[in-house]
């Protein structure tokens, strides 16, 4: 079960790190739970296929953000500033993005 909290649109923030991130919430959490199982394979494959890496230094808007209680981690929803597509899900909380 999870908790969203709503984004505000002036939530903007500067990565000082890369991250992996996924266009979906269900393929983040896929990998998550292959990796808790510990089926790191399964989860390098789905990493490759299912998602990229964001760049530090790339300013985003915070679109979205909620905790994962099945898990117990914290996921962000970020978009690059200048993009206009959706935005993209990766393990963290709004201070991480700081």
């Amino acid at each position: 079960m999870a908790i969203a909290t709503p984004a505000f649109s002036a939530d903007i923030y500067v990565p000082k790190q890369d991250a992996m991130t996924c266009k979906t919430l269900a393929d983040m959490r896929a990998i998550t739970k292959a990796v808790k199982s510990g089926d790191e394979k399964t989860a390098m494959e789905m990493l490759d296929s299912r998602c990229d890496t964001t760049g530090a230094g790339v300013a985003v808007t915070v679109e979205d953000d909620m905790i994962d209680r099945e898990f117990m981690l914290p996921y962000v929803c970020v978009r690059p500033i200048d993009s206009k597509g959706p935005c993209q899900w990766r393990i963290g909380t709004r201070d991480s993005l700081k």
